[in-house]
């Protein structure tokens, strides 16, 4: 007996399943924003999701670091509650010059000097001092948070209420800081050659 095949006579011959059409995946802020304010019937919530979405994509990037402070701050200049994140100021002669409260997070400070230097207030987590002179630097209040001191030169330093949780102070010299207490330096390490004020101890890094 023959056998009837899909579409053979008295039989309908099978409609192809629709496609999906996707609208491709806006690749700048510009598509994002197109996208967002397209007339289009949207729920509230989709657009203003939408609308975090854009101002995340296009925001971080422009509050990242300020190339223009960066250059100052290599020609010389004090740049007090300036935007230096990530700044390579390594080798650099910062003596006497404030970045009182300034955002240092993540920069390269390694083997620089900063003798007298206010960085009071400012936001040195996750920075590199690996070997900087800082002979009577001011680091009041500053956020020192995951730094690397070692080897670096501190007396006569000012440390009060600085943060220094899981800072690494290995060979740092600070016989002669200022303002440490054992309350900081327990959230900090060092090793056998890290130097501290009479009566101070660090715990050994891990």
């Amino acid at each position: 007996m023959p056998v009837m095949l899909a579409g053979g006579p008295g039989r309908a011959k099978p409609k192809a399943a629709p496609k999906t059409r996707f609208k491709s995946r806006p690749r700048s802020c510009k598509g994002l924003c197109e996208l967002m304010f397209r007339p289009l019937e949207r729920p509230k919530m989709k657009r203003l999701a939408i609308a975090i979405l854009v101002a995340t994509a296009c925001g971080t990037s422009a509050v990242a670091q300020d190339a223009g402070q960066i250059a100052s701050v290599k020609a010389g200049k004090s740049c007090a509650d300036c935007n230096l994140f990530q700044a390579d100021l390594s080798y650099s002669d910062l003596s006497g010059k404030t970045f009182a409260g300034a955002r240092l997070r993540q920069s390269e400070l390694s083997l620089a000097t900063a003798d007298s230097t206010n960085f009071s207030r400012t936001d040195l987590s996750i920075a590199n001092l690996y070997g900087v002179r800082a002979t009577g630097a001011n680091f009041a209040r500053a956020n020192l948070e995951r730094a690397i001191l070692v080897g670096g030169y501190f007396s006569s330093a000012n440390f009060t209420g600085a943060n220094l949780a899981d800072t690494n102070l290995s060979g740092a010299e600070l016989a002669g800081a200022r303002g440490l207490t054992q309350a900081q330096l327990s959230k900090a390490c060092g090793d056998a050659e890290t130097t501290l004020p009479r009566g101070l101890t660090v715990p050994a890094c891990k």
